[in-house]
This record gives structure tokens, C-alpha cells and sequence, in this order.
């Protein structure tokens, strides 16, 4: 691929690092794979995350339309796992069915949802509303052309920008190699202090100084 040809994204540099046929079957000959479970269940729950707060209402409404989807945890835990009971039954109807290793695992993931569910609830109904939920972002940079999406991006204490990327499976607590080594955070900065950079609007959204966020990029 030349410059300007091809668009770049976190997920391609991280495959190119990991096996070079990889990211050749991937994204050069487009390679068509299995739907597997775990990409299902993490989608469902990335979907969940981004329209948490919209969906979250008043658990003393009078009316059910004030209350929303859900109130408090075992509410939101029941929606997220009707959510899946869907998401299997539309698999099952689609033309993109998911691969399932066995009959129980569908079962099984509705269980770990429920779970996961539960605690993710008590998360994010303790923090603010973020400034971007499934934030896509599109920019120029040493000649090529980079795109993404970040899950979350929040305002933390004394103005500090937090980027927050959503897993569902693995170990909660990444080893040292995988935090110094993954492409992806150093990326999702890059993305947002080259918008910045661009955008006086988006820079205010953020809450930075236009006049310093012209400087990123620089250091």
C-alpha cells in the first residue's frame, strides 16, 4: 500500500507488529472469518457502555417512560442479558451466524454477562457523563491518513483527559509488556492532540488551551 492509498488504524499496526501474513489475510486479501462468540459478547457490551447514561433513569419517575431501560444494577443486568437473548436469536434468523463452540457456550456467556453486568453498572454510574462515548476520529499525520474509534473519553480531576478502551476478556490487570508495548493508547493520544491541534472547537471540548493545543505534536 502507498501513502494516501490506504487509511491506518490502531488495529492494523498492532496486527503488522503481531504476524505480517496476519495483517496480509486480514486487510490485504480480506480474508472473510468466523463470527466468533467473544467478538459478539464484546460488542454487546461496548454498545452498552456508549448508551449507558442515555438509557439510565429515575427510579423515583412516576412514569415508565422517565425510568428508561433501567434504574439500578440488577435492572441494567436483566436488560443487558434480554439484550444477548437477542443477539442469539438474530444470529440464528442472519446470514452472519455465530460460530459457537458448543451448544451451552451461548448459555454460558449470558451468565458471565449477567456478571460482568452487574459490575460494570456500579462503574459507570459513579462517574460523569463523558465527553465522547464511541468517539470516531479521522486525521493527517507524517503523510498518512489514520482512523478509529475510542470507547470513552473523560474529564478526570484537574482537567486530565482519561481514554478509556473497554475489554471483556483476559486478565483485568495487563502485564507490563502489553501496557509499554500495545500500539493502541499511544494512538488514541495521538488522535486526540492532532484533532486538537486542528480544531479550536474541539480543543474547548476538551477543555485545553487553544493556544497550547496548537503546540502538540511538537514534543
Amino acid at each position: 500500500m502507498r501513502r494516501g492509498d490506504e487509511y491506518y488504524t490502531a488495529s492494523k499496526v498492532d496486527s503488522a507488529n503481531y504476524c505480517a501474513r496476519r495483517f496480509f489475510l486480514e486487510y490485504i486479501e480480506r480474508v472473510k472469518v468466523s463470527r466468533l462468540p467473544a467478538y459478539a459478547r464484546g460488542s454487546l457490551m461496548h454498545e452498552l457502555a456508549e448508551h449507558f447514561w442515555d438509557r439510565l433513569g429515575d427510579s423515583n419517575a412516576e412514569t415508565k417512560k422517565a425510568r428508561k431501560k433501567y434504574t439500578n444494577a440488577e435492572e441494567f443486568s436483566k436488560y443487558a442479558c434480554g439484550k444477548w437473548i437477542c443477539e442469539v436469536m438474530r444470529s440464528e434468523r442472519g446470514n452472519n451466524p455465530i460460530a459457537w463452540n458448543s451448544e451451552e457456550e451461548k448459555w454460558i456467556i449470558k451468565s458471565k454477562i449477567q456478571k460482568s453486568a452487574l459490575h460494570l453498572f456500579e462503574v459507570l454510574s459513579k462517574q460523569p457523563k463523558p465527553i465522547f462515548s464511541e468517539f470516531p476520529f479521522g486525521f493527517y499525520f507524517d503523510g498518512f491518513r489514520w482512523k478509529g474509534r475510542i470507547d470513552e473519553v473523560q474529564k478526570g480531576e484537574n482537567g486530565m483527559i482519561i481514554i478509556r478502551d473497554y475489554k471483556t476478556g483476559g486478565k483485568p490487570n495487563p502485564k507490563d509488556m502489553k501496557v509499554e508495548n500495545d500500539p493502541q493508547p499511544t494512538f488514541y493520544c495521538l488522535a486526540l492532540s492532532a484533532m486538537a491541534k486542528a480544531s479550536r472547537e474541539f480543543s474547548e471540548r476538551l477543555g485545553w488551551d487553544w493556544e497550547e493545543s496548537k503546540t502538540l505534536l511538537g514534543n
